[in-house]
C-alpha cells in the first residue's frame, strides 16, 4: 500500500470528483451508487475535521495527537482507494467502449471486494468522527456541518423503508392527496425514518412547500396550525390562522407536512377537517406509536417500522461504539440482544458504555442491569458529578413536554450559581462552561435535543422522560425544591402553574411538594420562582402582584435569585417589590407584553440578565445604567424599545455588559461619551433610524468593541421601511463570527465587504441591493460556513463563485434575488457544501448541475 508523504491531506479534489460522479450518474459507479452516496457525506465530514485539526496541533494531549495521526491515515487511505477504484473502472470502460452496454460488474467477486473496501473506509471514518466527538475535538465541536448525520445511526436498517416512502412520494401514478402513517413501537426509529425522507434532496426539490411539527402531548390543533403557519407563510403574524393556512396551502401544487408523534385521535381528526389535503400533490406524514394507533386515512399508506434484525443491531452498535475487544464480544452481543432491536435503546446504551471501563466485570454488571430494568439510563444519572446533577435537577421545574430554550436554561443556571469556573481559569466565560455542561448532558443521553441552530449549537431541549422519573425522588431527597425545619416547609424553588382546564399543578415537582400536609410555608429562603401561567386577561398579572406582595410582607424573597415570568400575560410588578429583591440575578419578562418597567429596576444591583424581548415597553428607565453586574440585556425589536440617554446623574456603569440585543436608536441617541462606553459587548443587535452623519459615530463605536462576536444591524426610515447603511469598514472586529446587515449598502460603499473580518463564519445580507457580485469577495473568507443572501441583497443578473472560493461553506441561501439569471460555481469551489436553498429566484435559468442533489428549490 502507498505511504503518506507530508502532513497535509486535502480531500477537496476527491470530494468534488465523487459528487460529480453521483450527480451525473456516471457509468463509473454503476452498481456502486449506494456505496458512493453514503460515502460522500463521510468524506465531507472528514475534510471538516482535517481542516480544523491544525488548531490542536500543539496539544500535549496524547490521545488528541494520536487521533490526528489516525485522521490523516484514514484520509490518505480513503483518497488512495477511491482514486484506484475510479482508475480501475475507467480502464474497464476503455476496454469495452466498443460495446453498446457497458457492464462494470466484470465479475461478482470483484464487485463484492470493492463494496467491502468502500464500506471499510466508511466505517473507519464513522469510528474516528465518534472518537473525535468524545475528545471534544475542536473541529467537531465548532462544526456547523452537522456531523451527527454521519455516525451510522440514522440509516442502519432503514434504507429500504426510506426508499419505499420516497418512491411513493415521487410516484407519478400517485394522482391524489394522501396520508402516510408511520407506525411502530417507541424507540424503533419512526422519527428518524420520517426525517430521512423529509430531508432527502429529491423530496425537498419535489415539494414546493414543507413543514415539520413535533406534536407535544398537550398540543391542541391550534398550536399545531400555528407551527405550520410559521413555516409555510412568510411574515405570518398570528392573524386569521385557519384562513391563512387554507389560502397558503391551497395555492401550492405540492406540499409536504410531517406531524411527528401524534397520540391523540381527536387532535388528528380535527386537523384532517382543517388541512386542505385535496390537491393531488398534498401529502401529510404522521408518525405514531403502534400502541396508540389512530384511525388511518383511506387515502393513504400505512408503513410499519420493523425492529432491527440481530445483524443490523450489531452493525449499529459497532458503528457507534467502535471496535469491540475480543474478550468482550460475547457480552457485547448479549447487550445488543437485550436492546430488543430498538435503535434508540442501542444508541442510549452505547452512550453509557462509551464512558464505562471496558472490562468483563463492568460489562457483565451493565448487562444484568439492562436485562432487569430494560434500560441503564439510571446509571448515567447516578454517575453525574454534583454540579451536573444540580443542573439536571433544574429541568424538573419545567413540564415534561416543555421545549426549553437553551439561552433561557443557561441564564437560569448562571443566576442560580450552578456553573463554576473550570479549575482556576477565570478567563473562560461561565456561559462557555455552561454550554460544555449541556453538551456533556447530551453525550450522557440524559436530555433530548429537540432543535439545533444552523451552526450546530443546541437551541432547545428537555429532560428524557425516563430520567425524569429517576431524578424526581433524588431531587426531593436532596431538598432541591423544599426543606423543612421547626414544622415549617421552606420553599427553595417554585414552578407555578395555576389550576386551569387541561393542566394541573401536580405536574410541577416543586409546587406538588409544597402542598404536602398543612404545614405553614416560608418563602424566606426561596432562590427561584418560575411561572407558567397560560391564561389571558387581567388574572395572571394580578396573581403575580398579589403573590409577590404577600410573600414580601411575610418576610420572603429576600434571597430570590431568579424570577422568570416568560409568557405570563402582563405581570404587575409594583415599584416597591423590586426594591426588596436585592439578590435578584435574572428577571425574565419575555413574551409578557408588559408595557411598563418600574424605575426601581435600578435597585437590582446583582442583576445579570434582563429579558424584555417581545414586550410593549417603549423605553427602559434611566436607572438601568446603574446595574453594575448586568451581563445580558434583551430588548424588544418589534416594539422598538428605546435605550435612554445616560446623563451625568446616571452615568453608565454597565462595564460587564456582554449582550445588548434588540435595541432601537435614532438621531437623538447619545453614542459619543454614551453608548460607546460599552466596550465588553460580545453580542450586539440594533435597529437604527439615523442619518449618515450619526451612523458614522455608530460605526466608530462598533469597530472599537474588541470582543464583539455577533453583530446585527437594521437600518429603517421614518415609515419603518429599509434604509441605507453607511458603514465603510469592519476589519477591526477580529473576533466577529456572525454578521447580519439589513438595509441598502450604497454602491460607493461596497468595499465594506472587502473589509470584513477574516474569522466570520456566518453572514446574512438582506435588502443590501448590491450591484456588484459579492461572491468573489465573500468566497475569500476562509472560515465562512453559513451564507444567507436574502431579499434583494444582490440586484445583478450573474453570480460567479471562482476556483478555491468558499472552502468551508456548508449552507447557502439565495432568497428573492429577483434579477439573478445565471449562477456558476467553479468545480474547485464549495468543496464541503451540505445544503443549498433557493427561494423565489424566478429568473434563475442556470445553476450548478453538479450540486443539484444538494439544492432545495421553493
Amino acid at each position: 500500500m502507498a505511504t503518506r508523504s507530508g502532513d497535509e491531506i486535502d480531500l477537496t479534489e476527491i470530494i468534488s470528483k465523487v459528487a460529480e460522479l453521483i450527480s451525473e450518474e456516471s457509468p463509473i459507479i454503476q452498481g456502486f451508487e449506494d456505496q458512493f452516496e453514503s460515502l460522500e457525506p463521510g468524506l465531507r465530514a472528514l475534510q471538516v475535521i482535517l481542516k480544523g485539526s491544525e488548531a490542536q496541533r500543539s496539544s500535549n494531549d496524547r490521545e488528541v495527537n494520536l487521533l490526528m495521526g489516525k485522521l490523516k491515515d484514514v484520509a490518505f487511505s480513503a483518497k488512495t482507494h477511491i482514486d484506484n477504484f475510479i482508475k480501475k473502472r475507467e480502464g474497464q470502460i476503455e476496454r469495452v467502449k466498443f460495446k453498446r452496454y457497458v457492464s462494470l460488474l466484470s465479475n461478482a467477486r470483484t464487485q463484492k471486494e470493492l463494496i467491502k473496501l468502500l464500506k471499510q473506509v466508511a466505517v473507519q471514518i464513522s469510528e474516528l468522527i465518534t472518537r473525535a466527538r468524545e475528545l471534544n475535538f475542536t473541529a467537531v465541536a465548532d462544526s456547523s456541518f452537522g456531523l451527527e448525520t454521519w455516525n451510522g445511526s440514522s440509516v442502519v436498517g432503514r434504507d429500504e423503508s426510506a426508499q419505499i416512502l420516497e418512491g411513493y412520494l415521487l410516484s407519478k401514478q400517485r394522482n391524489r392527496a394522501s396520508t402516510i402513517t408511520i407506525l411502530g413501537v417507541k424507540g424503533v426509529g419512526k422519527t428518524t425514518l420520517a426525517s430521512m425522507v423529509y430531508n432527502n434532496a429529491m423530496i425537498a426539490s419535489h415539494f414546493t412547500c414543507r413543514a415539520w411539527v413535533t406534536v407535544q402531548q398537550d398540543s391542541d390543533p391550534r398550536d399545531i396550525l400555528h407551527s405550520i403557519a410559521k413555516q409555510v407563510i412568510q411574515g405570518y403574524n398570528n392573524g386569521d390562522l385557519v384562513q391563512s393556512i387554507l389560502l397558503a396551502l391551497s395555492s401550492r401544487e405540492r406540499y409536504l407536512i410531517v406531524l411527528d408523534d401524534v397520540s391523540k385521535p381527536e387532535v388528528w381528526r380535527q386537523l384532517q377537517e382543517v388541512l386542505p389535503i385535496t390537491c393531488a400533490g398534498a401529502v401529510i406524514i404522521v408518525t405514531q406509536d403502534r400502541e396508540t394507533a389512530l384511525e388511518a386515512s383511506s387515502r393513504g399508506l400505512i408503513h410499519q417500522v420493523q425492529l432491527l434484525t440481530p445483524e443490523e443491531s450489531w452493525e449499529l452498535f459497532c458503528a457507534k461504539l467502535g471496535d469491540v475487544p475480543q474478550e468482550l464480544m460475547h457480552l457485547g452481543k448479549a447487550i445488543v440482544e437485550s436492546c430488543k432491536g430498538l435503535p434508540l435503546t442501542i444508541s442510549e446504551t452505547v452512550g453509557i458504555l462509551s464512558r464505562e471501563a471496558r472490562t468483563v466485570d463492568r460489562w457483565n454488571w451493565l448487562l444484568q442491569e439492562l436485562q432487569q430494568k430494560g434500560s441503564i439510563k439510571h446509571i448515567a444519572a447516578d454517575a453525574l458529578p454534583p454540579n451536573l446533577k444540580k443542573c439536571l435537577y433544574y429541568f424538573l421545574l419545567f413540564d415534561e413536554n416543555y421545549e426549553i430554550p437553551v439561552r433561557r436554561l443557561i441564564a437560569l443556571w448562571l443566576a442560580e450559581g450552578l456553573v463554576h469556573p473550570e479549575g482556576f481559569n477565570d478567563e473562560i466565560p461561565l456561559e462557555a462552561t455552561a454550554n460544555k455542561y449541556l453538551i456533556d448532558l447530551e453525550n450522557r443521553t440524559v436530555i433530548q435535543v429537540l432543535r439545533k441552530k444552523t451552526n450546530g449549537d443546541i437551541k432547545a431541549c428537555r429532560l428524557h422522560h425516563i430520567i425524569r422519573d429517576i431524578l424526581l425522588p433524588k431531587a426531593q431527597e436532596s431538598h432541591f425544591f423544599n426543606g423543612s425545619s421547626s414544622n415549617v416547609i421552606h420553599v427553595y424553588r417554585l414552578a407555578h402553574l395555576p389550576e386551569v382546564e387541561g393542566a394541573t399543578s401536580s405536574e410541577r415537582a416543586a409546587e406538588r411538594n409544597q402542598q404536602r400536609g398543612n404545614l405553614p410555608t416560608s418563602f424566606k429562603h426561596m432562590r427561584s420562582f418560575l411561572s407558567f401561567d397560560p391564561r389571558e386577561g387581567r388574572e395572571p398579572g394580578e396573581h403575580i402582584r398579589d403573590f409577590l406582595i404577600k410573600g414580601i410582607k411575610m418576610g420572603g424573597f429576600k434571597r430570590l435569585r431568579v424570577m422568570d415570568l416568560e409568557g405570563v400575560f402582563r405581570p404587575i410588578l409594583p415599584d416597591f417589590v423590586l426594591k426588596e429583591l436585592s439578590h435578584l440575578r435574572y428577571l425574565g419578562l419575555r413574551r409578557t407584553y408588559s408595557d411598563i418597567l418600574p424605575a426601581s429596576v435600578g435597585c437590582l444591583q446583582k442583576l445579570q440578565t434582563l429579558d424584555l424581548k417581545h414586550t410593549s415597553i417603549s423605553t427602559v428607565p434611566h436607572s438601568i445604567w446603574k446595574l453594575k453586574e448586568l451581563r445580558h440585556l434583551y430588548l424588544s425589536q418589534d416594539y422598538r424599545t428605546r435605550l435612554p440617554c445616560p446623563s451625568s446623574v446616571t452615568p453608565i456603569s454597565l462595564t460587564d455588559l456582554q449582550t445588548l440585543w434588540g435595541g432601537y436608536i435614532d438621531d437623538q441617541s447619545l453614542i459619543k461619551d454614551g453608548l460607546d462606553r460599552l466596550k465588553s459587548l460580545k453580542k450586539l443587535s440594533l435597529t437604527c433610524q439615523m442619518e449618515a452623519s450619526k451612523q458614522k459615530a455608530l460605526e466608530e463605536w462598533i469597530v472599537n468593541v474588541p470582543c464583539l462576536e455577533s453583530l446585527k444591524l437594521r437600518s429603517i426610515n421614518q415609515v419603518v421601511q429599509p434604509s441605507s447603511l453607511y458603514f465603510e469598514h469592519l476589519s477591526g472586529l477580529a473576533n466577529l463570527k456572525s454578521l447580519y446587515l439589513f438595509g441598502k449598502i450604497e454602491s460607493t460603499h461596497v468595499s465594506v465587504l472587502s473589509t470584513l473580518p477574516k474569522r466570520l463564519s456566518q453572514i446574512t445580507l438582506s435588502l443590501s441591493k448590491l450591484e456588484q457580485d459579492p461572491m468573489p469577495i465573500l468566497g475569500k473568507l476562509q472560515e465562512l460556513r453559513i451564507l444567507d443572501l436574502l431579499s434583494e441583497s444582490y440586484t445583478g443578473k450573474t453570480m460567479m463563485c471562482p476556483a478555491s472560493s468558499f472552502q468551508q461553506l456548508r449552507f447557502l441561501k439565495l432568497w428573492k434575488l429577483k434579477e439573478l439569471e445565471d449562477w456558476t460555481v467553479d468545480k474547485e469551489a464549495m468543496p464541503v457544501i451540505g445544503a443549498i436553498e433557493i427561494r423565489s429566484c424566478l429568473k434563475l435559468k442556470t445553476y450548478p448541475v453538479k450540486m443539484k442533489h444538494l439544492i432545495y428549490f421553493q
